[in-house]
């Protein structure tokens, strides 16, 4: 196994800028499927899974940061926090059969990504939905970045950490399907459509 970043730096509890325009379509996914017990998982500091909470849902989130884990413990929405990373084993969450798992701007910083819905379908029941989003990258959105020469600003080496994978529709579906999911379905969110910032994508569990 590669290796494993513990510390991304979480310094407070306000939500990141994602997730603004991300939770609009994640939590209609859950909803279209009538979900009621949701894992968040790679929560980080915990912003996202209290605003799932505070819409209706009964959340865990969970993550490898410790620091991350300990800031999303200050807000008390309902939602729970464990850490446990995407590289642990799934029964480390002391909970499964769960009805959906989001993971939001996490699958391009795994150096093995096919941890991420290896867990999911270990924690949630038959059925159940995985809800993934992550920077979406299209022809347009590509060309007009090399157009105003942003490519060496938009990916960046240069500072630690960061995004390692960059995903299409089609790599982060067969991902997915790999693992034994179905029933694919895809959403672009924030900006303009073919410039979206991130793209969504769930599937179901067989």
């Amino acid at each position: 196994m590669g290796a494993v970043v513990e510390n991304y730096g979480w310094s407070g509890i306000e939500p990141t800028c994602s997730a603004a325009y991300l939770i609009e379509p994640v939590v209609a996914e859950l909803r279209r499927v009538g979900a009621k017990r949701v894992v968040d998982l790679g929560c980080g500091n915990g912003s996202l899974s209290h605003i799932v909470q505070k819409r209706g849902f009964e959340v865990l989130g969970c993550d490898a940061d410790e620091k991350g884990i300990k800031l999303a413990g200050r807000t008390d929405s309902g939602a729970k926090f464990a850490k446990v990373g995407l590289y642990d084993p799934p029964e480390s969450l002391g909970s499964l059969g769960f009805d959906a798992a989001i993971s939001t701007e996490v699958v391009e910083h795994l150096f093995e990504p096919r941890a991420l819905p290896k867990f999911a379908a270990s924690v949630l029941k038959p059925g159940g939905l995985l809800v993934v989003s992550t920077p979406y990258h299209g022809w347009l959105k590509n060309t007009l970045i090399g157009l105003a020469g942003k490519w060496d600003v938009h990916h960046s080496p240069l500072h630690d950490g960061g995004h390692i994978k960059f995903w299409s529709f089609h790599t982060l579906s067969q991902l997915l399907m790999e693992s034994g999911f179905e029933d694919v379905r895809f959403f672009g969110a924030g900006r303009v459509p073919y410039v979206w910032k991130s793209m969504v994508v769930s599937a179901r569990l067989k």
